[in-house]
């Protein structure tokens, strides 16, 4: 045993320790005793054994598993120590970077909003407008939502091992388009983490996992097992709850079993297949993994970054279930999966792109790249934020924000509370943001103040609001988005322009999307946001015959802030400009396929020649178009104004969604981080230095005060007309005072202090702590407080019936989902919700008009007693008329 262990110390030259050459001696010995599996003949290394390892004779079988242990232990060893020095040069260019954004704190948080998040934008854009290659085809065709038929026709185009060996065909379907664009961009990826230090073996024909971790824990279980599957602080027991937990673990294991590929589950020492008893442990493994809201692919526990196994190595283990085939994917997908086939694709590309920018730009192990950025920038100091938190600590929040920790559930036992708390907010979003685009109409002013801030002209950039937001110009949105404008817009996340996202597969979720959808405020949102990307791309076509310190200082000033150097406008210059409709505008996706053009920016790189110069040049082309990407995305999402994860990590801290502290923060600032955007992303451009000299900054404050107060009111009178009232009187000052409430989002606050109560219904708990707040009071009136009326035998029986069905008829109007669109309101007050409070309740009609006259001195265009207007609104009134 000594004289091998000095054999192979010698044969490796160093490259190994004695300690692992002893470990190497065990490994041979393990897999020399173990049954041999069978093995393809390709598989075969340096001696020439083409037969069937079983009948390998006892020499040949040591060769063998001397050969792969040595191998196996070289390669973990080389791809350790170049983890390690991937870490290493990224902590030190990350160091750079941080001090360039600010020494302290501030730079880390710079660092995290610029290079790790707008990056994964960045990416994300990019990743989604090689997708859309196939996507766009494959919509056109059959829509966004796939049928059971079409899914499994795509699968199984994903699936076939020969889709690349052949060349797509003039007459290949759609299907088959869309499977070519998924496989060439997760081959693109693959390559790209493991450049990144990940160690991930390939594995052809992959389908997008994305697993609902309720229909999991639950599975097997009927109603009332899944009540005594409630945590004990809900009444469960413990011992009842160990036992339908285990009874929902195998129940779940049972039906995968079938459905598995095993011949992807193997002994990784010895190379025999898993037996049932293991495979149905690995399995039991993924069960807890998913149903305690883990990830499928990665560890909950180190997800977010608080644990200490590295990223790359968690994507090395492959946590995925492997099918048999395409059928038993998507019968699985249709029992637990959390989404459709087309939403699980595009999703697989957020996380990829998340994925992808946290090993480049922190590391093989972000979470250590993160902690050694962090106790770089204290090294100078940890200064106050604005809003007092110690920067050190929003820094550590922003990173829970990008990794996604901040989202998980902090315990199993508070899964109820986090699942009951948002439907609640999907519910009132349905409920509430119907009339959402009215309020939208300020996303101008700011498209103009942002436009004025980095140098764009807008006279273009009222021609491209116009051409995107014409109903007829699809054609031009769509080639927008294969080239990268805006390509991740069929992710439906307007709601968190507003407040929180819209979680979940259950019907809250479901009509949350529909309402935000169906109300117009999506295509307001994505065509506004895409005019902004294709007027900057148009600016950028215009100014290609200039060198980067030729062009105008705000504009260069703008790509400086986005990391875009001279050698990058150098490449993003010579890109083809794509024609957009009335436009002709230099996109992400050109930028990505420079190639040839780019050698002089190469060369130029210091030690770049020869060979070196074409992988430079690529590398530099693809940070150029990534760059480009994420400062496109960027900067419309501040003209068309977003929370970043920074203003997501004031809002919930530390908290956790299913604690009382997380839950109520979400609750709190539902429809408020709109407000909180405007103070850190839109007034910084007016008092920031960073942006500009003053005359330029005063400009664009000036131009957003006004046009902010101007949108403002529009919204104002727009919501009252499609309310049924004549519009509100201009003259007098609190009319502004409401203008200038709505155009900040807080349009809320200003109907509280204009009027008794809030346009919820409610009043100060339900302004001041969020709708959730303003449904409980709500609920509590409907019930307890017309409990205790009837208890209290002061009210005439008559009397309190009316009353209690016109709060019971009130409520579901407030609280109803999709109750709200500014189309269909009107109509229904009219037709029904008018004559039903008007029949329980004889009078209500007449009382509401005079409150309306008596609070904003305003009357009705449609008489609220009457089913048909018998007129337009009067114009007037808006002057000071009658």
């Amino acid at each position: 045993m000594i004289k091998c262990i000095g054999e192979i110390l010698n044969a490796a030259k160093g490259a190994i320790t004695r300690k692992e050459a002893e470990a190497i001696i065990a490994e041979i010995e393990k897999r020399f005793n173990a049954q041999m599996p069978k093995k393809d003949v390709s598989l075969s290394r340096r001696m020439d054994l083409k037969k069937d390892p079983a009948a390998m004779t006892t020499q040949e079988r040591m060769v063998l598993a001397a050969e792969e242990a040595f191998n196996d232990t070289l390669k973990e060893k080389q791809n350790t120590v170049k983890r390690a020095q991937l870490q290493v040069k990224i902590q030190a260019d990350a160091q750079q970077r941080i001090a360039q954004y600010g020494h302290g704190a501030k730079g880390v948080q710079e660092y995290l909003l610029r290079d790790v998040a707008n990056k994964a934008k960045g990416i994300e854009e990019l990743l989604m407008a090689e997708l859309y290659q196939g996507l766009e085809p494959y919509m056109t065709a059959t829509g966004h939502k796939m049928a059971v038929d079409q899914q499994l026709e795509v699968l199984k185009f994903i699936a076939d091992p020969e889709l690349h060996r052949r060349d797509a065909t003039a007459d290949a379907s759609p299907a088959e388009l869309l499977a070519r664009a998924f496989r060439r961009m997760e081959d693109r990826v693959h390559a790209r983490k493991n450049g990144a230090g990940a160690d991930i073996g390939y594995i052809p024909g992959h389908f997008p996992q994305a697993w609902e971790p309720n229909s999991v824990r639950w599975f097997g279980l009927d109603w009332k097992q899944k009540l005594d599957f409630r945590p004990e602080w809900a009444g469960g027991k413990s011992a009842t709850i160990a036992r339908m937990r285990e009874k929902a673990r195998a129940a779940w294991v049972d039906y995968l079993m079938p459905k598995l590929d095993r011949s992807r589950y193997v002994d990784e020492t010895t190379g025999q297949p898993l037996n049932d008893d293991q495979v149905r442990e690995v399995m039991g493994n993924v069960w807890q993994t998913i149903a305690s809201h883990g990830l499928s692919g990665i560890d909950p526990a180190t997800a977010g970054g608080g644990g200490q196994t590295a990223l790359a190595k968690q994507l090395a283990a492959h946590r995925e279930i492997h099918f048999s085939d395409p059928a038993a994917f998507l019968e699985a997908n249709n029992a637990f999966g959390s989404r459709d086939l087309f939403t699980a694709m595009v999703s697989n590309v957020r996380r990829h792109a998340n994925e992808i920018a946290m090993l480049e730009s922190l590391g093989p192990n972000p979470d250590s790249g993160f902690r050694t950025a962090l106790a770089y920038g204290q090294r100078f100091g940890a200064e106050k934020t604005t809003f007092g938190r110690e920067g050190s600590t929003l820094a550590t929040h922003i990173w829970d924000e990008i990794t996604g920790r901040s989202n998980m559930i902090a315990e199993d036992k508070f899964d109820l509370i986090a699942r009951v708390m948002q439907g609640a907010r999907n519910m009132i979003t349905s409920a509430k943001l119907g009339m959402l685009p009215f309020s939208q109409v300020v996303d101008v002013a700011g498209f103009h103040a942002i436009a004025t801030s980095d140098g764009l002209g807008m006279g273009e950039g009222y021609r491209a609001i116009l051409q995107m937001l014409n109903p007829l110009n699809k054609a031009d949105r769509e080639l927008a988005r294969k080239h990268g404008l805006l390509a991740s817009m069929v992710i439906n996340d307007v709601a968190m322009r507003y407040g929180d996202e819209t979680r979940g597969v259950g019907w809250t979720s479901r009509a949350a999307d529909a309402t935000v959808t169906w109300s117009g405020a999506k295509f307001w949102t994505d065509s506004m946001l895409q005019a902004f990307q294709l007027l900057i791309g148009s600016h950028v076509a215009g100014a290609r015959d200039l060198a980067f310190h030729e062009l105008d200082p705000q504009f260069r000033l703008m790509m400086e802030r986005n990391g875009i150097t001279p050698e990058h406008w150098d490449i993003i210059r010579s890109a083809e400009a794509a024609k957009i409709g009335d436009f002709e505008a230099v996109t992400p996706w050109a930028v990505k396929g420079a190639t040839s053009r780019q050698m002089d920016s190469a060369a130029s790189i210091p030690g770049a020649a020869g060979a070196r110069a074409d992988v430079a040049a690529e590398r530099m082309v693809q940070e150029a178009a990534e760059r480009y990407a994420a400062l496109l995305s960027d900067e419309s999402r501040v003209a068309i104004l977003h929370p970043n994860k920074k203003d997501q990590a004031y809002i919930k801290g530390a908290t956790r969604a299913g604690e009382t502290p997380g839950e109520f923060m979400r609750s709190v600032f539902l429809f408020k981080s709109f407000s909180l955007a405007l103070l850190t992303r839109h007034v910084p451009r007016v008092f920031s230095g960073e942006y500009g000299p003053a005359s330029s900054r005063a400009e664009v404050g000036a131009k957003l005060l006004v046009g902010m107060m101007l949108t403002g009111g529009l919204a104002v009178q727009l919501k009252e007309i499609f309310k049924g009232k004549n519009p509100r009187d201009m003259t007098d000052p609190a009319f502004w005072y409401a203008a200038f409430m709505q155009a900040g989002g807080l349009g809320i606050f200003g109907d509280f202090f204009l009027a008794d109560a809030n346009r919820f219904g409610g009043g100060f708990v339900s302004s001041v702590g969020g709708p959730v707040a303003g449904l409980i009071q709500d609920t509590q009136r409907l019930t307890l407080g017309n409990a205790q009326t009837a208890m209290d035998g002061k009210q005439h029986k008559k009397s309190f019936n009316q009353d209690f069905a016109g709060d019971a008829i009130q409520f579901a109007k407030n609280y109803a989902p999709m109750m709200n669109l500014w189309y269909t309101r009107l109509a229904l007050d009219h037709l029904f919700f008018y004559q039903v409070q008007e029949s329980i309740n004889p009078g209500y009609l007449h009382r509401m008009k005079q409150r309306t006259r008596s609070e904003n001195n305003q009357t009705f265009w449609w008489d609220p007693n009457s089913p048909l207007p018998e007129s337009g609104p009067s114009l007037e009134t808006a002057i000071g008329g009658n």
